[in-house]
């Protein structure tokens, strides 16, 4: 008898100081329940002859997914108990959050009364904001392994406040500087992302995308054999993004920083313009503040690749395209969920030729600004639609001539490049994140634009390595004038 006994003990203690240590480590939150109410007994509610006794709970509680917390405490009803359990909370987001918690606990006694309990309860908790909030419970309380000795109250409707303890504003420890004599060494304590230390707000207006494998190419069907390239396994890098399309502003902040002499070397080529058909004209569109946040085109591939390399950047290849349109989300045909390229309330999710529908279906007859329709789930706004994109390679017309690592398709004899995303003219087909296009590198057109990519830096790759001191490479040489603009004038290798 006293071994079983010492057994309960044993899984009761276990329970208890799992439920106090378990919000001590690494949570999303942690808050602090204090509550107030009664506890009554059945026979009480039948006849409705109600003589509540006062009753209390003072917990901790941590939130570990967005679909439970777990908690540790005391509560007070017939008698004081150490108590743990967990609560689900399936709209932990909202202001108004209902829940469902079970436990287990031992009331303090002595040996001759002590009862183990299980309370089994439902709430719902309002927040005001981040840090404070109040609840309202009830639980049933069922004794367990031995018959109370006291009066049994089996039922404890709870009312209190909960006060979050750590600050949801908080950030982690910043990237120090590039400076080589000021770079931290202990890569553990520094900021990360994916594992690794980079810091995802190092350069306004781009998006880290952190190392990955995917599939490339459809991988849906393709019953018309619109597509031939295949599919293929392949592993990219990490590197940062822009966050949109070039804009007509960014192009022309681009201009205003080279030799008046040079301007007319990459001035967007207006004769593109009878391909739209608008009323507006090309200046108006390339020049008026109306459609500064509207995509730049007639731009060759070279004058993009240059545009890119005067800010330090790169044209992205195309499997870096892909992977981060699709958001690590692998099977999708778009950027978001589903088959459909409209919400279920019937709005556009791209700006495309929606064919019956007219090309002002989707709430714009040409191109739209960059930022017109949601990004996609890394924050990346346009990658379907809208315009084309240049990217980095040269055409080929299967996957199986590239790598399958970091693939990238250089042929100086090819002139065509791979463009991607489809465009304000194209079918829904066409704007699928697996769809590809070409055009000829020295041709612009009204309906190809371009984004650019930044290489995670040379230190930053160092500082990938998990396990001890690394020593940082020399500073680079650098090139470049005021403001990351090249002294000399734009031009490079692909």
């Amino acid at each position: 008898m006293h071994s079983i006994n010492a057994a309960r003990s044993i899984l009761l203690v276990t329970l208890w100081v799992g439920g106090l240590l378990l919000p001590c480590q690494s949570t999303s939150a942690q808050y602090l329940h204090v509550g107030g109410g009664s506890t009554l007994s059945a026979p009480e509610l039948y006849n409705g002859s109600v003589n509540p006794s006062v009753g209390g709970q003072l917990a901790i509680r941590a939130k570990y997914t967005d679909l439970f917390q777990v908690y540790g405490g005391i509560a007070y009803g017939v008698g004081a108990s150490l108590e743990g359990g967990v609560s689900l909370r399936p709209w932990q987001e909202q202001s108004l959050d209902p829940y469902v918690q079970v436990g287990f606990g031992r009331y303090l006694a002595s040996s001759n009364n002590a009862t183990s309990v299980i309370p089994i309860g439902v709430g719902f908790e309002y927040r005001f904001n981040d840090r404070t909030g109040v609840f309202i419970e009830i639980e049933h309380r069922w004794s367990a392994f031995e018959g109370p000795d006291r009066e049994e109250r089996s039922w404890t409707p709870r009312i209190g406040i909960s006060y979050r303890l750590n600050d949801d504003n908080e950030k982690p420890p910043p990237l120090p500087p590039l400076a080589v004599d000021s770079m931290a060494i202990d890569t553990l304590e520094a900021g990360r992302f994916g594992g690794q230390r980079f810091d995802p707000d190092r350069y306004p207006g781009m998006v880290l995308v952190p190392d990955g494998m995917f599939i490339m190419g459809l991988t849906a069907e393709d019953p018309l054999a619109l597509q031939n390239a295949g599919r293929k396994h392949v592993t990219v890098n990490a590197f940062y993004i822009d966050e949109h399309e070039v804009s007509n502003a960014d192009y022309q902040a681009f201009l205003n920083d080279m030799p008046r002499e040079q301007r007319d070397l990459y001035l967007p080529d207006s004769t593109i313009w009878a391909e739209v058909r608008s009323q507006e004209s090309w200046q108006t569109y390339f020049r008026s503040p109306l459609f500064e946040d509207y995509p730049v085109i007639g731009v060759t591939w070279e004058q993009a690749r240059d545009y890119c390399q005067a800010l330090n950047k790169r044209l992205p290849t195309e499997a870096e395209w892909e992977y981060a349109a699709r958001a690590r989300h692998l099977g999708r045909i778009y950027p978001w969920d589903g088959f459909d390229t409209r919400t279920n309330d019937g709005l556009y999710l791209a700006n495309y030729n929606p064919a019956r529908g007219g090309y002002a279906a989707d709430g714009f007859a040409f191109t739209s600004p960059v930022d017109a329709f949601p990004a996609n789930d890394w924050g990346l706004y346009g990658m379907t639609g809208n315009v084309a994109e240049w990217v980095r390679d040269a055409y080929t017309p299967s996957y199986e001539d590239i790598s399958d690592f970091n693939p990238y398709h250089k042929d100086e004899e090819e002139p065509r490049r791979v463009v991607r995303g489809g465009s304000w003219t194209s079918s829904a087909f066409y704007i699928g994140v697996a769809a590809r296009d070409t055009q000829h590198k020295s041709e612009p057109s009204a309906t190809v634009g371009f984004r650019c990519v930044r290489e995670v830096s040379a230190l930053e790759q160092d500082f990938r390595v998990p396990n001890g001191p690394v020593t940082p490479p020399a500073a680079p040489v650098s090139s470049t004038g005021a403001g990351g603009t090249p002294t000399g004038p734009p031009g490079g290798t692909q």
